[in-house]
């Protein structure tokens, strides 16, 4: 090659230079890349109107449950007063409780005073009128 050739481009044949078109089936249908195009559209149109709806239903489910607690809490602030008048109660109102109370050891308690008394009458667990 010289110097000259290798400067210059050359252009595709006319030939190797074809556009796809898009020809109709004898039954009147579109081909086979067209119609794939299509459903991938449709396909991801669909995807992306169902992902706006969980979106929507997302951010207006927290608004509406905000309003509604600003709704109760400005009820809630809102102070309630109840008046009650005092009245007497029943007579002989007794608790009834289950079980019984006993104690976990017995042991006598004896004053142990020997050096106070004057006078010992009686020994310890004698009986005295």
């Amino acid at each position: 090659m010289t110097p000259r050739e290798e400067n210059v481009t050359t252009s595709p044949k006319p030939e190797t230079n074809r556009a796809q078109t898009v020809e109709a089936s004898p039954d009147g249908s579109q081909s086979q890349p067209a119609a794939r195009r299509r459903t991938a559209i449709l396909v991801a149109a669909s995807a992306l109107v169902v992902l706006a709806l969980v979106i929507y239903s997302g951010i207006h489910s927290r608004a509406v449950a905000e309003s509604r607690l600003t709704q109760r809490t400005h009820e809630a602030a809102i102070p309630t007063v109840a008046i009650v008048f005092p009245r007497e109660g029943a007579p002989t109102q007794e608790i009834v409780l289950p079980g019984s109370t006993q104690a976990f050891s017995d042991a006598p308690i004896y004053a142990r005073t020997n050096g106070y008394l004057k006078h010992w009458y009686f020994d310890i667990g004698a009986h005295v009128q």
